[in-house]
């Protein structure tokens, strides 16, 4: 039994707190590239084109008629279970139900001044990648993905 516990006991600890680290690692390892690109992750433009939308705003579901912007949320999808990776990022509206309505993939997130950096051979793709998820972490960028998708199942794009 002993033996079981010495083994339960680290797994779960790793496995609790694996996306945790795996975002402190992200935005740690993101804020030391910017700093020597002299670029911070607040002052990095992105944009919110690529997201997959499941419902669009003239939609007859009852639920997203009535939506609130306090009922959208994020749930981030990772793909292993123990070493995670952010995949993408999908956006649902909790009322009495789950309803998905849109999907960001993360490989389809875009800054263009990553992508520029890439072309300068200054950055290489996986740092660009890990740079685009921290800033997928970011406060700001949560905030304003939610209020996109709102803007869009409520007002539409181009009205």
């Amino acid at each position: 039994m002993n033996n079981y516990l010495l083994f339960t006991i680290p797994f779960f600890l790793l496995w609790l707190t694996s996306r945790i680290a795996y975002q402190y690692s992200m935005t740690m390892f993101a804020m030391i590239k910017l700093k020597a690109l002299d670029q911070s992750l607040n002052q990095l433009y992105y944009s919110f084109e690529q997201v997959v939308y499941f419902y669009n705003q003239t939609t007859r579901v009852k639920a997203i008629k009535q939506m609130n912007r306090k009922d959208i949320h994020l749930r981030y999808d990772y793909h292993p279970f123990i070493f995670t990776e952010l995949t993408g990022i999908y956006i649902e509206l909790r009322h009495e139900q789950t309803l998905t309505l849109a999907y960001l993939p993360i490989d389809q997130f875009m800054l263009p001044y990553l992508d520029q950096k890439m072309q300068e051979n200054a950055l290489d793709y996986q740092s660009s990648k890990r740079i685009s998820i921290a800033k997928l972490f970011h406060p700001d960028t949560k905030k304003k993905l939610i209020d996109e998708v709102y803007n869009q199942m409520t007002v539409g794009r181009y009205s």
